[in-house]
């Protein structure tokens, strides 16, 4: 009986999951002169996030631990909004130490962070630790972000 139980959750949430992505955002709602940050921000969700988000006429700074990648990313981006206002900062958060340093940048190039879109993480990585020596999974994902 638990297994039937647990397989409907199952399905029950993959439906969610399924129709819940094809859902598309209609608002016209501006964004300038607000400030966001993306963490993960140079491939997939995070990338289309920071490209809507610059139409929306909102700063972003995506964080991004390879620069070359992160580079290529903002420039994709503002070939694509020429009006994009939109800066890499490098941020491994496998480090702590490199999230301090990205906060300290932010903070000497801004006062305020109007929204955090924490994309960045890790899921079925094999077994490993941080620089800082705590488990991947929780130093990446939880720690890292706080």
């Amino acid at each position: 009986m638990n297994y039937l139980k647990a397989l409907l959750i199952f399905l029950h949430d993959l439906y969610t999951i399924w129709f819940g992505l094809r859902r598309r955002v209609n608002t016209n709602k501006r964004l300038d002169g607000q400030v966001v940050v993306i963490t993960g921000g140079n491939t997939g969700i995070g990338k289309e996030t920071a490209y809507q988000l610059s139409l929306r006429g909102a700063k972003v700074y995506i964080g991004c631990r390879d620069e070359t990648k992160g580079n290529t990313a903002v420039n994709e981006i503002v070939i694509r909004n020429p009006k994009a206002v939109i800066r890499l900062l490098t941020l491994d958060l496998c480090s702590l130490q490199s999230v301090r340093r990205f906060c300290k940048e932010l903070s000497k190039l801004e006062t305020k962070v109007d929204i955090l879109v924490n994309n960045a993480g890790i899921f079925g990585a094999p077994e490993g630790r941080t620089d800082d020596g705590f488990e991947l999974h929780l130093g990446v994902n939880h720690l890292s972000t706080k």
